[in-house]
């Protein structure tokens, strides 16, 4: 991750990583946040339009509101 050359192979992955990170962020974020660095970075690669849908977008603002919240 972030997927890069196969655009429409990144829409499909970016959009199962929102829906993880809403669903279930601890999984993902992993142990006191272990992962949270990573996870930003390829939240902001993947904020690109060219690999996100609009929805995908819209969920990847949650996510970052819920972890700017935390």
């Amino acid at each position: 991750m972030p997927l890069t050359h196969d655009l429409e192979e990144a829409k499909m992955q970016n959009e199962i990583l929102a829906d993880g990170m809403l669903k279930a962020p601890q999984v993902l974020l992993g142990e006191d946040y272990g992962r949270l660095e990573a996870i930003v970075v390829i939240l902001g690669v993947i904020c690109q339009k060219k690999q996100s849908s609009p929805e995908t977008l819209d969920k990847l603002a949650v996510i970052i509101a819920n972890l700017s919240q935390n």
